[in-house]
């Protein structure tokens, strides 16, 4: 009977007749995830496909869920979704400068700077944004090289952290990735000045603080720009008061240190008191070198040359505790010149 039945059907596909009925396939959808490469659906038709979009769907779904996940504080889950994202924009899409920024939320609140502040960069430098994203980005480089400066934040070399203040100059005062350098007039730019200056002064690296508090004195002296003028105006007196040794090696610095209080002086402000005290001190030290050479002099039996140093004495600090000793001098002088 199968031997018929078999027989049959040949002959039947033999004289080009068709059967009734065709192999049953499977329609039914089947997914496979394949690693590095995400999800693959199965076609009847063309087999093993990667859906359109990849495994993320499409970008209007990744937008969605991303900014879900950054609103939820899920910087990773979001980070991923924006990268991909950003990998899908095309040349001249006005939304890359905000996808972009959400990344560098996204790296910043992770904790991974260096990165972040890569993007923000690229926030402001290239996404032609809307000018509040761009002034939150460079706000955020300010931020964070705030919290290089201050020890807030820490560098990372052979696997060892360690504090990096000048991270944090670096990345306002680079002279090719500064952002003050870039944008010299920024809101909070005399307010970093300050801070950089206050930290090389605390640091005792007083010749590095006198360039910074010049700049904020000389860039930013418009009437109503800038609070911190009159205050970086004192700091230039001091950073120029801290470099004396003594007015036997530093004449020039102690009349530098004067002009600087002078200028402050002429300002005003809550030290012109303290600005006065210590133009007095040097005025007192430039006043005892003078007549310490008068003395030289004279021991040395050159009265001519010992009147020369104790007029400079009478006639520049007149006020002087050295200016009442040399009129003493003075006055012995002139007695043996009238007795000999």
């Amino acid at each position: 009977m199968v031997a018929a039945l078999a027989a049959l059907a040949w002959l039947m596909t033999s004289f080009g007749c068709t059967s009734a009925t065709i192999e049953e396939q499977d329609t039914d959808p089947r997914f496979e995830i394949v690693d590095g490469r995400g999800d693959y659906e199965w076609e009847p038709d063309t087999g093993w496909v990667r859906p359109e979009g990849g495994a993320w769907g499409a970008s209007d779904t990744v937008r969605r869920e991303s900014g879900e996940a950054l609103q939820a504080e899920a910087y990773a889950d979001a980070l991923v979704g924006y990268l991909e994202l950003e990998s899908r924009i095309e040349e001249g899409d006005t939304s890359i400068a905000e996808i972009q920024f959400n990344i560098a939320e996204c790296y910043y609140n992770l904790g991974h700077y260096d990165e972040a502040v890569d993007y923000y960069r690229r926030v402001y430098r290239e996404g032609k944004p809307e000018e509040n994203i761009a002034a939150a980005a460079r706000q955020r480089v300010y931020e964070i090289a705030m919290d290089f400066l201050h020890g807030r934040s820490a560098c990372r070399t052979l696997g060892f952290r360690h504090t990096c203040p000048r991270h944090g100059i670096k990345l306002l005062l680079d002279e090719e990735d500064g952002l003050i350098r870039e944008y010299p007039f920024l809101s909070f730019a005399d307010e970093a000045l300050m801070e950089i200056g206050q930290y090389y002064y605390e640091d005792k690296q007083y010749p590095e603080a006198v360039p910074i508090y010049e700049q904020i004195v000389n860039e930013y002296s418009t009437p109503g720009f800038s609070t911190w003028t009159g205050p970086a105006q004192f700091q230039l007196g001091l950073c120029w008061y801290q470099q004396v040794r003594g007015a036997d090696y530093d004449e020039r610095t102690i009349h530098r240190a004067i002009k600087e209080f002078s200028r402050y002086q002429e300002i005003g402000g809550a030290h012109t008191q303290d600005a006065g005290d210590y133009i007095r001190e040097l005025r007192e030290m430039l006043a005892a070198k003078y007549l310490r050479i008068a003395k030289f002099y004279l021991r040395e039996s050159e009265p001519r040359a010992a009147r020369i140093y104790l007029r400079e004495v009478l006639d520049r600090f007149t006020n002087s505790t050295a200016a009442r000793e040399a009129r003493e001098i003075q006055r012995q002088l002139d007695r043996l010149a009238v007795g000999g």
